[in-house]
Order: C-alpha cells, then sequence, then structure tokens
C-alpha cells in the first residue's frame, strides 16, 4: 500500500534569497545569523563575550552537466541546527543555497539521473534520528520540493537508495530499534520518482538487493582541509584533483543580541509604592508612615448601664 505524503511536503522549497558567493580561491563563508529561538532549541549557553561556534559539514557532492551540488548541515557542538544544500550553475565560480534550510535535518547523498532528475537524502538527526525524506528536483535544481517516506513519525534512517530511470527506485531503512515482530530493516519501492514509497520486504537482518545503490561520482570529492580550516570540493584532472570552491567549517557563531542581554527596564514606583523597606514604628507598636500624623487611638466606649427608675421600685399598695 503506497504512503502518502504529509500535504505540507507538496510545497517547494524555495531559495534562501542570499546573495550569490563567488569563489576566487579563498574559503567562501556561508551566510548564517543564529535566531532568538536557536539558543534555547539546541541547548547551547551562550553571551555576546563567549560565542558559540557554528560548524558546516559537507557530506555529498554531486554534477549535473556544469551544474554541481553539495549537501551536509550546520550544526554546533552538541546538536545538529540546520540542514543545508548549495548549489553552483557555472562550474564553481558562483555559489548559492536553492533549496530553504530545514531545523534541526541533516542531508546526505545527492544522486542525479541525467541533468533534469535529482534527488537528496535526508533525515531529523535528533537523538535518535527521525523521519528521513528526500529534496526532489525535475529541472536540473532550481526548485526543490520535500517529499517524507512515511506518513507519520517514525524513528529510522535511510541507509541507501537506487534509481533505474526518473521513476522507478528503491531504498532500505533502518529502523534503529526492532520491532515487536524482530524486524528491523525495510525494503521499499516507488514509482513516481520518491514521490511516495510502497513497502516490499521487512528483515531482522541488513537486506541484500541486487540493485546498485547510489554510489559516489569518482570524478568528485570533497575532503577537509585542515590547513584552510575549509571544505574543498575537488574534480579528478587526470591523475591530480584540483579544488573547484572551498567552504570555510566555522561560518558563525550564536550569541544573543546585545537588546536582549540587557534586562527589561521596570516601571518607577509610583508616590504610594514607594515605601521603605522597614516600616517605623510608633510607641505602643503601631505602624506610622513617613509624613502621616499620629491619631491617638480611640478608647473602647463603656458600657452604659440602664437607669433606675425609682418609682417602678416602690411597692404598690394593696
Amino acid at each position: 500500500m503506497a504512503l502518502p505524503a504529509q500535504p505540507s511536503d507538496e510545497a517547494k522549497t524555495e531559495a534562501s534569497g542570499e546573495p550569490a558567493l563567488r569563489y576566487e580561491g579563498q574559503p567562501l563563508r556561508i551566510p548564517f545569523e543564529c535566531q532568538r529561538d536557536d539558543l534555547q532549541t539546541f541547548g547551547e549557553a551562550c553571551s555576546a563575550e563567549a560565542p558559540c561556534p557554528v560548524f558546516l559539514q559537507l557530506s555529498s557532492v554531486a554534477a549535473a552537466g556544469t551544474k554541481i551540488f553539495a549537501a551536509g548541515n550546520l550544526h554546533n557542538r552538541h546538536s545538529t541546527m540546520y540542514s543545508i544544500l548549495l548549489a553552483s550553475p557555472d562550474g564553481g565560480q558562483t555559489w548559492a543555497e536553492p533549496a530553504e534550510r530545514i531545523k534541526g535535518a541533516g542531508l546526505d547523498v545527492i544522486h542525479f539521473r541525467g541533468t533534469q532528475n535529482g534527488w537528496v537524502s535526508g533525515q531529523m538527526l535528533s537523538l535518535p534520528p527521525r523521519d528521513p525524506f528526500f529534496l526532489l528536483t525535475t529541472d536540473g535544481g532550481e526548485h526543490w520540493r520535500r517529499r517524507n517516506v512515511f506518513d507519520d513519525q517514525r524513528i529510522s534512517v535511510i541507509e541507501e537508495f537506487w534509481f533505474e530511470d526518473e521513476r522507478a527506485g528503491g531504498l532500505i531503512v533502518d529502523r534503529v530499534y526492532a520491532s515487536d515482530a524482530g524486524s528491523r530493516y525495510e525494503r521499499y519501492e516507488t514509482m513516481t520518482g520518491g514521490a511516495d514509497w510502497m513497502i516490499r520486504e521487512v528483515s531482522p537482518e541488513p537486506i541484500k538487493t541486487r540493485a546498485r545503490p547510489m554510489a559516489a561520482n569518482p570524478e568528485w570529492r570533497l575532503r577537509e582541509d585542515a590547513a584552510s580550516h575549509s571544505w574543498r570540493v575537488e574534480q579528478r584532472q587526470g591523475a591530480a584533483w584540483n579544488a573547484v570552491a572551498a567552504f570555510a567549517v566555522e561560518p558563525g557563531a550564536c550569541a544573543p543580541k546585545e537588546e536582549e542581554e540587557r534586562p527589561e527596564p521596570q516601571p518607577e514606583p509610583t508616590e504610594q509604592e514607594a515605601l521603605p523597606e522597614e516600616l517605623p514604628t510608633a510607641p505602643g507598636g503601631v505602624f506610622q508612615l513617613p509624613g502621616t500624623r499620629r491619631t491617638p487611638p480611640r478608647k473602647p466606649a463603656e458600657e452604659k448601664k440602664p437607669r433606675r427608675n425609682e418609682f417602678l421600685d416602690v411597692p404598690r399598695p394593696r
């Protein structure tokens, strides 16, 4: 039975709107600005004096004609913050983000069939990882749309996937934990280019298929360069590898804005509220406010006894 994707997955994932970065030999720094709720969401105690570093992790590179794509995530020292997809339409000269960053997610493998149809696998990288998905394009990477593998939330990751053509493909899912029946691995197929998936096999052991998983293009590679503290996108030319682009490993940091660190101003107390911490006491233990006249306490009124009517007490004659 086909598993329909969530309605929200139909929406196209538009570009971030940032201007293109031009590679001129120095590592490019991906634009990054920590949002207000990022500090709480991703468990970092940061300040303006001690900002928390944010790191770029690239996991895959692929080419489609003259276009180059690289995928990965942005993370801090404790957790994954955002997915990231980078694209160059001109062989590495300029770079931009053709897809919106997904909070808490990471992207893994990029694969293209021809120059128009492409897929990027990913999942939400919480502990444990969950909700695997694909970014799909049918126009050469100009636009991408997100499609979940399942229609509900599940702890699982995409172990491998493949496409025989633009529509027929398959994937292996690792559920991380075995089900009550003992199965942990599942095989799915699609006939819609990854728009939806049908389960075909479950197993307690890793599933082996005759299909070829998406292998990395031997003409392209990613390399973390310690000297420049950057990720280098390299293309093979004969026996040598030449850098097509480089991206700084540490693109930014998280710190609260100056106005967020300031304590909120407290309203000035009114004259009536401006009371001293200790109220002076007058003799007898009565509290007395400054500047007020003390009024002596009134004596309790004495109980009046009824007057005796002497005439009523006189005995009447019989």
